[in-house]
């Protein structure tokens, strides 16, 4: 009996262990390991656990959203020349994943779509899961034509089973999904750069007859919410906007340094816009076929 007793407390002891080592694994863990990725050695790697750690423009733009991280560059046996890094991300939610996420795949140029949930350049595969931002960059772009960075991509996200959330995107960022040569939706918790007192919000690159064109949008708690920040907008403080139009269709325009306009509305919880119209005339032509999309999804509060 007593040797029963000594066993099961051994077993209770290890299962423990075991779910606290799977618990507490850190983001170093998820990376591949050189036994995983045929043909590659690795060179190097790294935890990150400071969000200041990070560097690059979209990771400035970005840091608070981000809560740990870890990379490991690869070298390849076929050419010591070939190198690849594996960066892994772990971000507060889903929705700051994302929009790491798509910020990146924005400034990017041209990408090439590899299911709903990563994409390709000529740097490498980038690619969300849950909370999880991994991009694997080559040295070579030509290997981004290959199943080798595939492989990678598969290691971690076979890694990361158990350990993602869940939660859906919200429902906002599929708005206007339906409009013609809209792109998918941007994600900027922190506000778009050209104006970063709008936030969170939203923005879609559009093909307009006039050329790709940059829409945004953002919903708020209450119509009250809105309305004060479009006030906020208009009072100076921003800098550079004017009121324009009538009672039930006013705007704030700013002429960029450019010659375009950002032109900002306000419909209901919405704060939308265009950052780049031609002319005022012209956004203004935008705005108009933006509300009515808005319109339906909107319940007055």
């Amino acid at each position: 009996m007593k040797r029963e007793i000594i066993i099961t407390i051994c077993f209770l002891l290890g299962t423990g262990c075991m779910l606290s080592r799977k618990n507490n694994a850190s983001t170093a863990d998820f990376l591949p390991r050189e036994i995983e990725v045929p043909g590659w050695e690795l060179a190097e790697t790294m935890a990150i656990p400071r969000p200041e750690l990070f560097t690059g423009e979209i990771m400035n733009r970005n840091r608070g959203l981000i809560r740990a991280g870890a990379w490991a560059r690869f070298r390849a046996y076929s050419g010591q020349d070939r190198l690849v890094t594996v960066d892994l991300l772990q971000c507060v939610s889903v929705l700051e994943a994302y929009g790491l996420y798509s910020q990146e795949r924005d400034s990017a140029g041209e990408t090439r779509p590899l299911g709903p949930e990563a994409w390709s350049c000529e740097r490498g595969i980038f690619a969300r899961r849950g909370q999880w931002y991994i991009r694997i960059e080559t040295s070579s772009p030509a290997d981004v034509q290959t199943k080798d960075l595939a492989v990678f991509l598969d290691v971690v996200r076979q890694k990361l089973k158990g350990h993602y959330s869940r939660d859906p995107l919200p429902e906002d960022v599929h708005l206007f999904d339906d409009v013609v040569n809209a792109l998918p939706a941007v994600f900027y918790m922190q506000g778009h750069p050209d104006l970063p007192q709008v936030r969170p919000c939203y923005v879609r690159k559009m093909k307009l007859q006039e050329g790709d064109k940059h829409i945004f949008y953002s919903r708020h708690k209450t119509i009250s919410d809105a309305t004060s920040l479009f006030n906020t907008i208009l009072s100076g403080r921003v800098g550079g906007f004017i009121l324009v139009g009538g009672d039930n269709e006013t705007a704030a325009v700013k002429k960029r340094d450019d010659g375009q306009f950002i032109i900002v509305s306000l419909h209901k919880q919405w704060i939308f816009g265009i950052l780049d119209a031609d002319d005022i005339h012209r956004g203004n032509t935008v705005i108009n076929d933006l509300r009515k999309k808005l319109s339906p999804t909107t319940p007055v509060r």
